[in-house]
């Protein structure tokens, strides 16, 4: 089953957010160019499974940038926000 056009824009709304260079508020919350890269790879992979409807891959993402030293901050939340959703479906 594919994902509703309102999950698949919040997930774009997230990938251009981490497109774009670190700035300083989320240098502070422990971005890094490599940890935005990283979580811009992971959404993409997801909104290709989205739009497929293929399985989701782990929404732990939260998690394993927690491990990459990001400790909060809007962008954080927002990808808190993405992925619980569609935990909770």
């Amino acid at each position: 089953m594919k994902a509703s056009g309102e999950i698949v824009d919040a997930v774009d709304a997230v990938i251009r957010k981490l497109s774009v260079a670190v700035t300083t508020s989320e240098a502070k919350d422990g971005w890094t160019s490599q940890s935005k890269q990283a979580a811009a790879k992971y959404f993409s992979e997801l909104r290709q499974s989205l739009t497929e409807g293929n399985t989701l891959p782990p929404l732990d993402i939260v998690r394993g940038l927690d491990h990459w030293g990001v400790t909060g901050g809007d962008l954080l939340k927002e990808i808190a926000r993405v992925t619980n959703a569609l935990r909770h479906g």
